[in-house]
């Protein structure tokens, strides 16, 4: 029973990666615009919590996945992307481009765990 646990779990992890990285190009996109709007109505927020979940879901979508994965290229592209992500959202308050550097490892991050997802089922 354990065992079937854990298979089910490896199999959902691309799904978390996908979820998880999806759901930070939502807030990145919509980010700006709300901070936006606070300038207009005259309030000011954004909570870098946020980044630093997104951070950690991704982490544990990549180590779960990469546990579960036969694919050497998959393994590396999943660690290098998570890891530009991560250096990018500790240095967007520096440098303006990085948000748009972590908007793309997103992005390639619901790729990858997406053609992950797809071979584990051929």
């Amino acid at each position: 029973m354990l065992q079937k646990v854990k298979e089910i779990a490896l199999l959902k992890s691309d799904v978390l990666g996908m979820s998880a990285s999806f759901a930070c190009m939502i807030h990145c996109i919509s980010a700006p615009i709300i901070i936006s709007l606070g300038f207009f109505f005259n309030f000011y927020t954004h909570n870098h919590a946020f980044d630093f979940v997104f951070f950690l879901l991704a982490l544990v979508a990549v180590w779960l996945t990469n546990k579960s994965t036969q694919s050497v290229l998959i393994k590396v592209t999943l660690w290098i992307t998570v890891c530009v992500f991560g250096t990018s959202l500790f240095l967007h308050d520096y440098f303006y481009w990085m948000q748009f550097i972590s908007l793309f490892s997103s992005a390639v991050l619901v790729l990858v765990h997406y053609i992950n997802w797809r071979y584990q089922f051929k």
